[in-house]
């Protein structure tokens, strides 16, 4: 156990970190407190250490408490591999720095992009004169993409029924790359900043 005369100090800390991670299972917390404990106990035991030292050298307990639920929230988008959990998880990473900001900002646009062709496949069912691959002669770009009318005269739709097929195979195949790209992203964070903390 935690050594006097600090014990109060260390205390007064966990509380705040408890505060902090408030919405997480009661038992995690306690793992997570348990956790913290240990560490404390344990560079502790230096010659001439003090629980302010040890304390300060964590960081702000309010800091500490978000960088855990972080863990826990990336932890959950690894396990899942859930769109919708890895783009949290990446969003939080993206206070981390620039490259993170621009994974996340990029993942968002290509994730945007997957939906919105797994829509347009479907729009093809319901629509199916105005949504497709048309060819436009006489145009500099004769290929168009429309998804609001058949466009003028004289073009033709190149893909028919195999528009549907064809476009929600990309807007899958885009949800699923980025999700992996993601994940290796959440994971090389991750063992980053544990080697961080161990160095």
């Amino acid at each position: 156990m935690i050594r006097d005369p600090g014990i109060a100090t260390v205390e007064r800390y966990l509380s705040r970190v408890r505060v902090g991670l408030r919405g997480l299972p009661e038992r995690e917390i306690e793992d997570i407190l348990r956790e913290l404990r240990s560490h404390v106990d344990e560079r502790l035991k230096a010659p001439g250490a003090s629980a302010e030292e040890v304390l300060r050298a964590l960081g702000e307990p309010a800091a500490l408490a978000s960088q855990y639920r972080a863990d826990n929230v990336m932890e959950r988008a690894v396990c899942s591999s859930s769109p919708i959990e890895i783009f949290h998880s990446l969003y939080l990473l993206a206070r981390r720095g620039p490259a993170s900001f621009g994974v996340v900002l990029l993942a968002g646009l290509v994730y945007a992009l997957g939906f919105v062709l797994m829509g347009v496949s479907i729009d093809k069912l319901l629509a199916p004169r105005d949504v497709g691959l048309f060819y436009i002669p006489g145009r500099w770009t004769p290929l168009h993409f429309i998804v609001d009318g058949h466009g003028p005269a004289g073009t033709r739709d190149l893909l028919g029924w195999w528009f549907v097929p064809s476009v929600l195979a990309v807007g899958v195949a885009l949800l699923l790359l980025t999700n992996q790209v993601g994940l290796w992203w959440i994971r090389r964070s991750r063992t980053e900043r544990f080697s961080n903390q161990e160095g």
